[in-house]
Parts: structure tokens; sequence; C-alpha cells
């Protein structure tokens, strides 16, 4: 056999094996009416609604996220108010203590000049200087009317000893009182050191 011949049947056997091929190609069943295509199809389908279950949980969970942050935002804002009121309140309990303060101070002050005034101011009846009464110069704190009697005596002798009295009926009498002494005042009200 000669080369031409080989070749010949060579390229015949090739035509003859693709056109087999194509024909048995031609002859075979469509692939999308078989099983596997079918569980293929049937997973694709539930796969695709598990997605679109999932995108609906995350457009909901988007949603609630949403509506924590407005709630977060809300919050913040009140806990900044909350915050300027508490700093207020501080301020005001800081100015309430300070004005505490002060009232304190001035009723120190105001309890001492009492006592003060109440070491320095004779009222009705006998006192001894030096022990209820301070020595000094006194006067009556206003202007006597009627019958005004004042007396002073040498303590410890129960007003036998005089060392000087009066009746006075007008003005503003004064005394002088030494420790030592007693002094007796009657209808003349109160009287106030003056020295």
């Amino acid at each position: 056999m000669n080369k031409k011949m080989k070749l010949a049947s060579a390229g015949a056997f090739v035509i003859a094996v693709f056109a087999g091929g194509l024909g048995v190609g031609s002859a075979s069943a469509d692939p999308t009416k078989s099983e596997e295509y079918a569980a293929v199809e049937t997973e694709k389908a539930e796969q695709q609604t598990k997605l679109s279950e999932r995108e609906e949980e995350i457009a909901e969970l988007k949603g609630q996220r949403t509506e924590l942050l407005g709630q977060l935002d809300e919050a913040r804002a009140r806990e900044g108010s909350l915050k300027t009121q508490e700093a207020a309140i501080k301020k005001r309990e800081t100015a309430i203590g300070a004005a505490e303060a002060g009232l304190r101070k001035r009723e120190d002050a105001v309890k001492g000049a009492e006592s003060a005034k109440a070491a320095t101011t004779i009222g009705e009846g006998t006192w001894t200087v030096g022990r209820n009464v301070e020595p000094g110069i006194y006067t009556t704190a206003k202007p006597v009317s009627g019958s005004c009697y004042w007396g002073i005596y040498t303590s410890g002798t129960n007003g036998d000893d005089i060392i000087a009295n009066d009746i006075v009926t007008g003005g503003q009498p004064t005394v002088t009182l030494q420790v030592g002494q007693d002094f007796e005042t009657t209808r003349c009200g109160s009287w106030s050191k003056i020295g």
C-alpha cells in the first residue's frame, strides 16, 4: 500500500469516527430532563428561599439597628441633659452650703452680740456687779416716767450699806457700778452699759 492510500484510509476513519460521535451526541437525552438536574434545581430553589429569608432577616436587623442607634442617641442626649442638671444642682448645693456657712457665721455673731448685750444690759431686780453684770457706767435704755428707783449697796450687806440711790421721775439716769457692789433697779426699764 502506498502512502497516499494509507492517508486516505486514515482520513476516512477520522471522518467516520467524527460522524459517529455526532450521531451519538445528537441521539442522547435532554440533560434538563434528568433526575440529577431536577435535584440540582430543587436544591437551587431551596437555597434561593433560604437566601431570601436571610436577606429579610438582615433587613429586619438593619431596621432594629437603626432604631437602637436612634434610642442610643436619645439616651446620650438625656445623659447630657442630666449631666447639665447635675452640674447645676452641685452649683446650687455649693451656693447653699456657702449661704448656710454665712448664716451660721451671722448667727454666731448675733449670739455673741446678744451675749455681750445681755452681759451689758441690766433688767429689773437686784444684781451683783462682777458676777451677774459687768462693772461700768450704765444708763436707762429709754427716758423714765413715773417713779424709777435704783440703789447701789455694798455686796453682802443685804441692802443695809447704801452707797448711792435715787428715785427718778424723768430723764435717763446714769450710774457707775464697781466689783463688790450690788445694784437694785425697780420700774426703770432696762439699763445699758455705755462705758
